[in-house]
């Protein structure tokens, strides 16, 4: 009588060896999925902190800016000319002979 024992063993070590490759393959690909999620995740806040540094240089040159204009208003406050022009601007003044035009829309 034959037995079927040594073909089922054999069956059986081939349904074996294939559960542990899509097993393996499995756990393959959920490992690159996560990396790429990561990876994408690094991009997107590599993003975000590229867009806030050029954020804080765009603030940093209005600074200069303006700390340059305010040098210059400093500068300018040892000049009598720059006492007059206030004055004219702020108070009104007019000096003796000068003509006032006043533009309306």
């Amino acid at each position: 009588m034959l037995s079927a024992q040594p073909f089922l063993e054999g069956r059986h070590k081939h349904v074996k060896k294939r559960v542990v490759h899509i097993g393996f393959f499995t756990m393959t690909v959920i490992i690159l999925i996560y990396i790429f999620y990561i990876g994408i995740k690094n991009i997107l806040r590599y993003n975000a902190f590229k867009q806030e540094l050029s954020n804080a240089f765009l603030q940093l040159e209005e600074e200069y800016r303006l700390n340059r204009l305010y040098k210059r208003q400093l500068a300018d406050i040892d000049k009598p000319e720059f006492w007059e022009i206030q004055a004219k601007e702020q108070l009104g003044f007019v000096k003796k002979g000068e003509v006032v035009y006043k533009l309306y829309k």
